[in-house]
């Protein structure tokens, strides 16, 4: 198969999972293997202004390990905290 082919069948299953889902299925793709075992969300400040901070625990071929996420989107906190586990697998 070509790569045209291969990518968009795998945008197909990713189009079947939300974006958390799709992000960590993406790096398993490419060796990356993390298990997200616990998530925790929480909001720093208050209205407007506030960020919400994704902690979760994961794991990976070395162990467990914490990885967080800031960011005003709470989606993208949590896909920043998925990447920093990337980073650390």
């Amino acid at each position: 198969r070509s790569t045209l082919d291969r990518s968009s069948a795998a945008s197909d299953v990713y189009k079947r999972q939300g974006p958390f889902e799709a992000l960590t299925a993406a790096l398993a793709g490419v060796g990356v293997d993390i298990e997200v075992l616990e998530l925790h969300q929480s909001s720093i400040g208050a209205g407007n202004a506030s960020e919400a901070m994704t902690l979760i625990e994961f794991r990976h071929a070395g162990g467990t390990a914490w990885a967080a996420g800031r960011h005003r989107s709470t989606l993208r906190a949590t896909l920043v905290a998925v990447m920093a586990a990337a980073a650390r697998a």
